[in-house]
Formats: structure tokens, C-alpha cells, sequence
């Protein structure tokens, strides 16, 4: 499964007042889908940039839950990615390793800012 997840790859999962409190049954389905034997991984909405799980504490909520980070893939790519080692893997932690792996370019390596006004 991929989620497009906003800004550095998050998703909705803490309660800081009462109307964010159907954000309380976010993290357990996600759990719940994982410990199903999904393979789930996280993408971003964002044009330029990529996934950063381990910046703010709702990534690490999210690796801590199993979510696997989808680098800079767009989710369309880490979609085609994901099903083409699924029909050829069956060791999910293999799966999970070769979906942060570039295998044929669909991974960039980090862009500094400034490469982009080059």
C-alpha cells in the first residue's frame, strides 16, 4: 500500500484538541494493515523533495509502526515499484530494504538547494 503523505511524508495520528480526535484511529488501522503482512509505504505530495521519517515526531511514530519510507519516488512510481517486487520477493523484509533501494533510477540522490538555480 502507498500513502501520499503531506510535508516530509505524515499523516494525521496525534490529538493536540478534541476536534482532531478522529486522528486517534489513524495510527491503529495503519498498524493494523501492517500487521496483516502489508507492506506500506510512505510518499509525499511535494513537487521537489523527499520523505524524511525521523525529522519530527509523526515520522518516527510512522517507522515505528512499520511504515516504510518511499525516498523521492512520486507515489505513482513507488506504486509500480512495490507491485513488481511483491510479484517477485516474498521475504517482506527484503521487500521493505529494496523499496529504499534506487534499482533502476527511480530514487534520486539528495539535491541541495542551490542545484536547483544552476
Amino acid at each position: 500500500m502507498i500513502i501520499e503523505g503531506t510535508g516530509l511524508g505524515h499523516t494525521p495520528g496525534q490529538t493536540p484538541n478534541e476536534i482532531c480526535a478522529v486522528h486517534k484511529k489513524i495510527y491503529p488501522a495503519i498498524k493494523k494493515v501492517i500487521d496483516s503482512g502489508c507492506v506500506l509505504v510512505m510518499t509525499t505530495q511535494c513537487i521537489f523533495g523527499r520523505v524524511h521519517m525521523h525529522v519530527y515526531s509523526k515520522g518516527t511514530d510512522l517507522v515505528s509502526l512499520g511504515v516504510v519510507s518511499g525516498e523521492d519516488m512520486l507515489a505513482e512510481t513507488a506504486l509500480v515499484k512495490l507491485a513488481w517486487l511483491l510479484g517477485n520477493y516474498k521475504d517482506k523484509e527484503e521487500i521493505k530494504r529494496l523499496m529504499g533501494t534506487n534499482l533502476r533510477g527511480e530514487i534520486n540522490s539528495r539535491i541541495e538547494p542551490d542545484e536547483f538555480l544552476e
